[in-house]
């Protein structure tokens, strides 16, 4: 994958549910007060932050379909590192997380979300929109080339230590012992086989992707 270039800003894209609150822990150990968060709140967009400032990353929720994309932000620094999820398990902790605030009057009722009462009604309606996460020029055709080219590292939240250490390695840090944060969530129900098996096809690039980045963890 690309080599690390500490003259410029590690971009950090963190896809929703994917253990990205734990992985910012392990951003701050690493770049401590050079961490800068990229997140839109009560409809701000996230501020432009310093590029050239070395030794820095810039972590958050990137989003193209909403203007605060990767390339939309930082075009000519196109470095980056993401966490991955498998993503049955990603949907799945959506679907519980959002019924948990909503419980807890965090969450508007009249969310789109809350119209499913079921989690199989959920994953059998929602739709794949992980890309809107990742920058706009990556595609189903070139997403191979493109992390080669692009991506220092790739984590995989089922293999989260191994990938904390191969990141690590590959920003010439050392790797700590992985938190887990953001746990939250009714885990009683569960999704029905054929419900599972409809969701793989649906999503297909999105366990395409997802496998290709877990086997390069492979020796």
């Amino acid at each position: 994958m690309k080599k690390y270039n500490s003259n410029q800003p590690l971009i950090s894209l963190h896809l929703p549910k994917t253990g990205g609150r734990s992985f910012r822990i392990i951003l701050e150990t690493w770049f401590g007060q050079n961490l800068y968060d990229h997140y839109a709140s009560n409809n701000t967009l996230p501020t432009h932050h310093p590029t050239d400032t070395p030794f820095s990353c810039i972590h958050g929720h990137f989003n193209s379909k909403q203007a605060f994309g990767a390339l939309d932000y930082y075009p000519k620094n196109k470095q980056y590192v993401t966490l991955l999820r498998d993503p049955l398990k990603r949907q799945i902790s959506y679907y519980r997380y959002m019924h948990f605030l909503k419980d807890k009057g965090l969450r508007d009722p009249s969310l789109p979300i809350f119209k499913y009462n079921s989690l199989d009604k959920f994953l059998n309606s929602c739709k794949p929109t992980f890309m809107k996460f990742f920058p706009s020029d990556m595609n189903e055709n070139n997403y191979k080339d493109y992390i080669q080219s692009n991506f220092v590292s790739i984590l995989i939240l089922e293999k989260f230590q191994e990938s904390v250490n191969h990141c690590a390695s590959s920003l010439n840090k050392i790797g700590p012992k992985v938190p887990h944060k953001n746990k939250s969530g009714n885990k009683k129900e569960s999704a029905t086989p054929s419900t599972i098996k409809k969701f793989k096809v649906r999503n297909k690039f999105e366990y395409e992707l997802y496998d290709y980045a877990a086997n390069m963890l492979t020796p």
